[in-house]
C-alpha cells in the first residue's frame, strides 16, 4: 500500500494555489501579480499547474482509494499543511511577480501618476505598492509646518 507523505500533500496544494493566484491575476488584469505579460500564456500556465497538480496527486499512485481513505493525513494535519502551503504560495507569487515586474519595468517607463489602493496592482508590483504606502507623502496638508 503506498503511503501519503506530508510533503506530497503540501506540494500539491502549493502548486495548485500558485496556479489559482495566476488565474485570478490574469482575469483581473493585475500586471503586478502576473508571471507572464501575455494573458493567454497566464491562463495556460494556471490551468496546467492546477490540473497537473491534481492529476499528479490523485492519479499518480491512486491515492483516492488507498492512502486518503486510510487516514494517511488527519484533518488537523491537512488543515495546517493546506494553510501553510497556500500562504507560502501567496508569498512566492508576490516575490516572483515583483521581481519579474521590476525586471520588465527597467525596459518600460514607469507610470506617470502613482496608483493607490488594491487596484494599483494593475500598474505596479506588490512590493512597489507596499513601499509607496509606507513612504511619506510630499505636499500633504497633514505635514507639520
Amino acid at each position: 500500500m503506498p503511503t501519503l507523505h506530508h510533503w506530497q500533500y503540501y506540494l500539491f496544494v502549493f502548486v495548485a494555489a500558485v496556479g489559482v493566484l495566476q488565474f485570478v491575476a490574469a482575469y483581473r488584469r493585475w500586471a503586478g501579480l502576473e508571471f507572464f505579460r501575455n494573458r493567454t500564456l497566464s491562463y495556460l500556465f494556471s490551468i496546467l499547474t492546477v490540473c497537473g497538480s491534481f492529476v499528479w496527486f490523485f492519479g499518480w499512485e491512486d491515492r483516492m482509494d488507498t492512502s486518503m481513505r486510510r487516514a494517511a493525513l488527519e484533518g488537523a494535519q491537512q488543515f495546517v499543511y493546506f494553510n501553510t502551503a497556500a500562504f507560502l504560495a501567496l508569498v512566492f507569487t508576490l516575490i516572483v511577480s515583483s521581481v519579474l515586474f521590476t525586471l520588465r519595468r527597467r525596459i518600460q517607463s514607469p507610470p506617470k501618476t502613482p496608483p493607490t489602493g488594491f487596484g494599483a496592482l494593475s500598474e505596479i508590483s506588490y512590493f512597489e505598492a507596499l513601499r509607496r504606502s509606507f513612504s511619506p507623502r510630499r505636499g500633504s496638508d497633514d505635514a507639520p509646518d
